[in-house]
């Protein structure tokens, strides 16, 4: 073990014995307090600062502390995925013992480069050895492979990755629900990927066999033996700098004068107030966590559980359980608030000084909502009702449930989310109930815009339904944010309040979309929820970064971009006589209407994104069968079936409308509708 801080607060700590200590876990010396934030680097951040390790460039100085008495820590993670365990219980400190104030994530990352792939991890780092493109900017391919991004930096079922499935046997059109993933997969843009961690050991005398796990991807196994002799120059010409990686040394600081946990906390907060970037209500956590150190583990047990769904952050649960606690309290005099809006040290403060006539602190009321395990767990049993609440459910109520779609729950703003858990906390669900609930969330997400900017709405909505012991308060609900936002009850926004009427206020008597400002994507979420749902049962928000590129599906243009492109087909000379400026005003307003937009599955529309919709098999007579396997798997089997997974009806209308993206005539009627001040033809809903 090396022994640190003999003479002096600076000394100096070799990488290899920082990320053998780290990739101890839980009987690791080097831990982190209690309330450190968790994990929050994003792969290309790990792989950037390992090209910086090769090259031998400095990485910065961490910041230790000498482990303090009934501090409460943890071990690190080795991904944002992965839960950090404390286990101040089961750890004996020793004189030996640190905790890490600052440089958690890059310690993170340096173990990752060490450690020893086992079963049920979820990251590890690997390096091409012999890369065909490099950028200037990164010498050294370093690739993280994840639960999340199993195959590198490649989008979800991406070309790459489906062939790569269909190589192994698999289904080619659905990722693996396999927690080994990383047992197989491998970052596919690499041309000559190794896992990190063999590198770092291997031997003087070696074979391209010793650089792949054993029985590894069949073809990339061929791929290492065909270019045997090429490989071992590669790698005895990155021996000097994997040898050199066992010297590299990172700056350690000691930080002196720290006497009690409290001292800890203000310089922990002073750090990262001042030049790391970290939130208010991260800040707030971490302060909380000074206190109430076992509330970390608490709230990743609620975070990571499967019926809860992990559609609140680990932030926005611990704020619902600050509001619940204040709310239940709020009949006291003596307390000057009733709701926390926000978190930051100005409330943090406010309710950790709070003590009522009981001598029952804010922070006793906030434990005891927690409860002492899963089964009594109020917090959890009102986010688990909330979820059921709103889910889109076609086994229970019927394929015409009003029910939310999962990528649609995982887009909710957590205000919505903590008003029906406030009223969940406090009764059970019935059908009504969740008619109302499912209204009121549709009402919040579609027509307040997911703003967080009228604290009143957020304040006056949790009261709402934390006072109410029946049927969930929509209407009521309704009611106060139509007087706090004085909007006229005749606007047909309004119509929400509905939802068998849904549809019809955002579309006319013809069924066409009433004005632009209706071009939510997230309408079609939920107009196609039923075969979302069929589609992508499996589908975990958690799993992914919600970037387009990392989704099983896109949002696809049922008359494509091409089609209003001013790209050929007519003289540039004519272009702007034959279609006057209008057009350029109007044509994306006609291209992103919601009636143009439907969710598909991606591999199908990265194939014929810039089709016409006769070849996207929506214009002929529905009962004609489809010969194509892909929508078999869909369970699409006619052009009729397709229509209806579009949302695609009154299809006349579309028939006029060019194969040909040059012939120019949709560009003729968005013109022509545009005199008009109105889009008149008919796109369906």
């Amino acid at each position: 073990m090396h022994k640190l801080y003999i003479e002096k607060g600076l000394d100096e700590i070799y990488i290899e014995i920082l990320a053998k200590e780290i990739n101890k876990g839980t009987r690791s010396l080097y831990r982190l307090p209690s309330f450190q934030r968790d994990a929050v680097w994003k792969n290309s951040q790990i792989e950037l600062l390992w090209d910086s390790i090769m090259r031998g460039f400095p990485i910065g100085v961490l910041l230790f502390s000498k482990l303090l008495k009934d501090l409460g820590t943890r071990t690190s993670q080795t991904d944002s995925e992965q839960q950090a365990n404390d286990n101040t219980v089961d750890f004996t400190p020793s004189k030996d013992s640190y905790i890490i104030i600052d440089g958690q994530q890059r310690s993170i990352a340096i173990a990752l480069g060490f450690r020893k792939y086992i079963t049920n991890d979820s990251a590890r780092l690997w390096l091409d050895i012999s890369p065909k493109n490099k950028s200037d900017a990164i010498q050294f391919n370093f690739s993280m492979c994840t639960l999340a991004n199993p195959w590198g930096n490649v989008p979800y079922l991406d070309k790459l990755e489906s062939m790569a499935l269909e190589a192994i046997g698999k289904d080619k059109h659905k990722r693996p629900n396999d927690k080994n993933i990383l047992e197989y997969s491998y970052p596919l843009k690499a041309d000559y990927p190794v896992p990190f961690e063999y590198l770092l050991n291997i031997k003087k005398k070696f074979d391209v066999n010793d650089l792949l796990p054993i029985g590894y991807f069949p073809t990339l196994n061929k791929k290492f033996n065909d270019n045997r002799i090429e490989l071992i120059e590669k790698i005895e010409l990155l021996r000097p700098k994997i040898n050199a990686i066992r010297q590299f040394k990172i700056p350690l600081y000691l930080i002196d004068g720290i006497q009690d946990i409290s001292d800890l906390g203000n310089v922990f907060q002073r750090l990262n107030s001042g030049g790391i970037v970290m939130s208010a209500e991260e800040l707030f956590y971490s302060a909380l966590k000074l206190r109430w150190y076992k509330c970390h583990n608490i709230v990743w047990d609620i975070y990571k559980n499967q019926a809860a769904g992990k559609f609140l952050s680990q932030i926005n649960i611990i704020h619902l359980a600050v509001r619940l606690a204040v709310i239940s309290l709020k009949e006291d005099n003596d307390i000057k608030r009733s709701d926390v809006v926000r978190l930051n040290q100005r409330s943090f403060k406010s309710i950790i000084s709070y003590v009522d006539k009981d001598d029952k602190s804010l922070l006793k009321k906030i434990q005891e909502h927690f409860g002492q395990g899963q089964s009594d767990n109020k917090i959890l049993s009102s986010i688990i009702k909330a979820k059921e609440a709103l889910s889109y459910n076609c086994e229970k109520y019927g394929e015409d449930d009003i029910g939310l779609p999962t990528p649609l729950l995982a887009s909710l703003y957590w205000r919505i989310w903590h008003t029906i858990c406030a009223w969940t906390y406090n009764n059970e669900l019935d059908d009504n109930s969740r008619r109302e609930i499912v209204r009121y969330a549709l009402f919040e997400h579609f027509y307040l815009h997911n703003t967080d900017s009228n604290d009143i709405i957020t304040r006056e909505t949790f009261k709402l339904a934390f006072a109410e012991k029946r049927i969930f308060p929509g209407k009521q609900i309704y009611e106060k944010i139509k007087d706090i936002t004085k909007i006229n009850e005749n606007e047909s926004n309004f119509k929400i309040l509905n939802p068998d009427e849904f549809i019809k206020c955002f579309i006319d008597e013809r069924g066409n979309p009433k004005d632009s400002k209706f071009n939510n994507p997230n309408y079609v979420l939920w107009i196609q929820r039923h075969f979302i749902y069929k589609w992508w049962p499996e589908y975990d928000p958690s799993q992914f970064n919600n970037r387009r590129e990392d989704l099983p599906y896109d949002l696809d243009h049922i008359v494509a971009g091409a089609f209003f492109n001013m790209r050929g087909g007519i003289p540039n000379s004519e272009k702007f006589r034959l279609y006057p400026e209008k057009f350029h005003k109007y044509r994306y307003i006609a291209l992103n209407r919601f009636g143009n937009y439907r969710f598909w599955p991606k591999e199908l529309n990265r194939s014929d994104q810039d089709k016409g919709i006769a070849d996207k098999l929506l214009l002929g007579d529905d009962s004609t069968k489809i010969d194509f396997n892909h929508y078999k798997n869909l369970n699409l089997k006619t052009i009729g079936d397709i229509r209806k997974a579009s949302y695609f009806h009154n299809f006349k209308s579309w028939e006029s409308i060019p194969k040909d993206k040059y012939k120019w005539w949709l560009k003729k009627v968005v013109v022509e509708n545009a005199e008009k001040e109105e889009f008149d033809t008919d796109t369906g809903g």
